[in-house]
This record gives C-alpha cells, sequence and structure tokens, in this order.
C-alpha cells in the first residue's frame, strides 16, 4: 500500500506530542502493511464523512484518510478525537 500525506496531515503531526509522532510513524508502516490489521481501529466514518475512513493512533488521537484506489491512502489529518470528526476540507 501506498501513502500519500496530504499538506494538513503533515502540519497537524508536525505539532503532536513527541511520543504521538514516534507512534504516527509505526502505524503508518503498519498501515502500509495491512490496512485491517486490529490494532489500528480502522473503521468506515458515517454520514459527511462517508467516503472518509480512520483510525486510531492513541487513545486520544485519531488520524482520517481516504482511499485513492486500492493501492493508495491518502491521509489527510491526525487530530485529538474531540476535533477528529470536524468537517475536512
Amino acid at each position: 500500500m501506498r501513502l500519500i500525506l496530504r499538506p494538513d496531515f503533515l502540519k497537524s503531526a508536525d505539532l503532536l506530542p513527541f511520543y504521538i509522532q514516534s507512534k504516527l510513524v509505526e502505524d503508518m508502516e503498519l498501515l502500509k502493511k495491512d490496512v485491517h490489521h486490529p490494532l489500528l481501529h480502522a473503521k468506515k466514518l458515517k454520514g459527511g464523512f462517508s467516503q472518509m475512513f480512520a483510525f486510531r493512533l492513541h487513545r486520544d488521537w485519531r488520524v482520517i484518510f481516504e482511499y485513492i484506489d486500492a493501492e493508495t491512502i491518502r491521509l489527510l489529518s491526525v487530530r485529538h478525537r474531540k476535533d477528529a470528526y470536524r468537517q475536512h476540507a
């Protein structure tokens, strides 16, 4: 699986605490190997986000992503769970 990192994702990832950034790097590697790995807790979103998915980075952090095609995922943002499901541009 190939990952595309959107500029918003890179900005938000840069602001994360260091220990969360380290976990993000690990989970991105896991995502490349197996999107459905149980440690990611990935799920399809609903409502206005129905074309997007999310995985749990940490108890309080979520990564929002979408499929571009069968071999490509675009990472949209990484946000605190209280803000994660607000409208994305």
